[in-house]
């Protein structure tokens, strides 16, 4: 009777194992491509403030189609400088972000850094700036800022986070 109960038990693990795997999607590829405008402000003491909307677009091996998670934007930042500019557009794009189970990985605050933008470069975006994108777990992505219309003139050191904000 107690090899029966241990088998069953057995098997009704594996059984929950495989129904558990099949409602995760591993291996995604994911790309992010977004709008915003906004304001930056510095005499002395300032900040910077874009905000608007977007879309990550996730694929997996796994099924065909796509997930598509519309996401707000929004870049912050303040510290010291000489700064007054109007974005009325930028675009932002990231592609081919590996994510291992869905597009809410993407979501969350990023600590800003500067880049080179090689991952960038070997996705084929054409960007005016490059931001390094991380948070706490290692976890982190470059994303494209391309300046469709912004005027404005100044120098400015600022701490930025890039928050991504899933939209129900």
């Amino acid at each position: 009777m107690k090899k029966l109960v241990t088998l069953l038990t057995f098997v009704f693990a594996i059984v929950l194992s495989q129904a558990a795997s099949a409602h995760t999607i591993r291996g995604m590829k994911c790309n992010l491509e977004g709008e915003m405008s906004g304001l930056s402000i510095s005499i002395f003491f300032g900040g910077q403030a874009l905000a608007g909307e977007g879309e990550i677009v996730c694929t997996s091996p796994e099924f065909n189609g796509e997930i598509v998670q519309p996401v707000e934007l929004r870049l912050v930042s303040g510290g010291v400088g000489f700064d007054i500019t109007f974005v009325k557009s930028i675009d932002v794009v990231a592609y081919g972000i590996d994510v291992a189970h869905d597009p809410n990985q993407l979501t969350g605050s990023f600590k800003v850094g500067a880049t080179a933008g090689a991952t960038l470069f070997d996705q084929g975006v054409d960007f005016d700036a490059a931001l390094k994108l991380s948070r706490g777990q290692g976890f982190g992505f470059e994303v494209g800022l391309i300046g469709k219309d912004a005027i404005g003139l100044g120098v400015r050191l600022h701490g930025m986070v890039f928050k991504i904000t899933p939209i129900n």
